[in-house]
């Protein structure tokens, strides 16, 4: 009776069947999403220690269980059981990761948004924030306040680590030793004198630094906020840098 009154309207049943399959085998998937979104987006804007960050949510946590999907069938369930997964340790007895949660959740959000910009996603976000008044969504973790990170280096243990250093560039492993074996320590003493980020330090270049007057000029593309920024140079970073400028054989600090 229902075809019927469809046939009687002027309208082919049949072929709205088969251009609804079609629509459905064309749409993009989570994987698809995934794709552009890094292509795009996280490679242009993001820095590489997110980039990392980025590949690594998608790789282990999200694509493994959403991948596949279409992304007309991902609800807000399938995207609060992701949650609840990853911060449950994703397996028995692990410990929770409540941060790392929240950060997928953050991503997942991130890339709808995108999808429903670029047009490929039609709706609401379903990886939307719940709100203070009610309103559905993913209610995010709370993050206790990482205390490890607080730890303080006394004085003997600052020269307990550079001695380390220092034996671990001279012990003897029946080979000469490379260049990157040796330069870790030192941007190890860097990381310390100078308070930079892992990467701000390790992807730097020879001529970013200007050792007679104790600066670093460092461009916008490694720095958090997207502007360069001029670093003054303490004399126990100087004497670091010219130890290394000694033995340097590329433009790098630290090659490879």
């Amino acid at each position: 009776i229902k075809l019927r009154g469809i046939i009687r309207d002027g309208r082919d049943p049949l072929e709205e069947s088969r251009e609804k399959l079609e629509k459905l085998i064309a749409e993009p998937t989570v994987a698809d999403l995934a794709e552009r979104y890094t292509r795009e987006y996280v490679l242009q804007h993001n820095g590489h220690g997110h980039q990392r960050n980025v590949e690594s949510m998608l790789k282990n946590l999200i694509l493994p269980r959403l991948g596949r999907r279409r992304l007309s069938s991902i609800h807000l369930s399938d995207i609060v059981a992701l949650h609840n997964w990853v911060n449950g340790g994703r397996h028995e007895g692990k410990k929770r990761t409540p941060i790392r949660a929240n950060r997928v959740h953050s991503l997942v959000r991130s890339m709808f948004t995108k999808a429903i910009n670029w047009g490929m996603y039609e709706g609401r976000n379903p990886a939307r924030q719940a709100k203070r008044d009610g309103a559905d969504g993913v209610k995010r973790f709370v993050e206790e306040e990482r205390q490890g990170w607080q730890t303080q280096l006394s004085d003997e243990q600052f020269a307990a680590l550079d001695r380390a250093i220092t034996y671990y560039n001279g012990r003897d492993i029946g080979r000469p030793i490379l260049d990157c074996e040796r330069d870790s320590g030192e941007a190890i003493r860097l990381l310390i004198l100078n308070g930079s980020r892992m990467m701000e330090i390790v992807a730097a270049r020879w001529d970013e630094f200007d050792l007679k007057r104790g600066l670093w000029f460092r461009p916008s593309r490694r720095n958090k906020n997207k502007k360069p920024e001029r670093v003054v140079l303490s004399d126990a970073t100087l004497s670091v840098l010219r130890r290394m400028k000694e033995r340097a054989s590329g433009p790098y600090l630290f090659p490879g």
